[in-house]
């Protein structure tokens, strides 16, 4: 059985590494993969009251993590609560896994007294399965994310 809680600063070590196998699929995996730069990032959300960090986890250990942030819309004082990676190994994608995240982003966003919501999910590319799951969600498609490589 799949449990999310928040992150350990023991589970920092774990992430990391399983952030190279999320890098290695997703749009990025082009570029390089800087294990210090990834470290520093997961520890500043583990350390930041205004970032969320969770883990999911299973009688075999971590099987995927979840990141977002706390933030104010740029024109003004709207706070956003903003989903900034969600990442559920291949071996347990499927599982209960996204949705007990989701449930736990939309508990801390509103404890947090965030008014918008925001998932992003665009690591792996165009993939029309996460519209469905959005909408599952409660959540609205407000636009798209384009990319050009220089």
């Amino acid at each position: 059985m799949i449990k999310v809680r928040l992150t350990e600063f023991e589970d920092l070590e774990t992430l990391t590494e399983m952030g190279k196998i999320m890098h290695a699929e997703g749009v990025f995996s082009h570029s390089n993969y800087d294990v210090d730069k990834v470290s520093a990032m997961l520890t500043n959300y583990y350390a930041d009251g205004d970032k969320l960090s969770l883990v999911a986890v299973n009688e075999d250990g971590i099987v995927g993590w979840f990141l977002a942030s706390l933030t104010e819309h740029y024109f003004g004082t709207t706070k956003l609560a903003v989903e900034q990676c969600m990442y559920i190994h291949p071996l347990h994608r499927g599982s209960s896994a996204a949705s007990r995240f989701m449930k736990k982003f939309e508990h801390w966003a509103r404890y947090m007294e965030a008014e918008v919501m925001l998932f992003m999910p665009c690591n792996n590319g165009v993939d029309n399965r996460w519209g469905k799951f959005a909408e599952k969600y409660g959540y609205t498609q407000t636009g798209y994310i384009f990319q050009r490589n220089l």
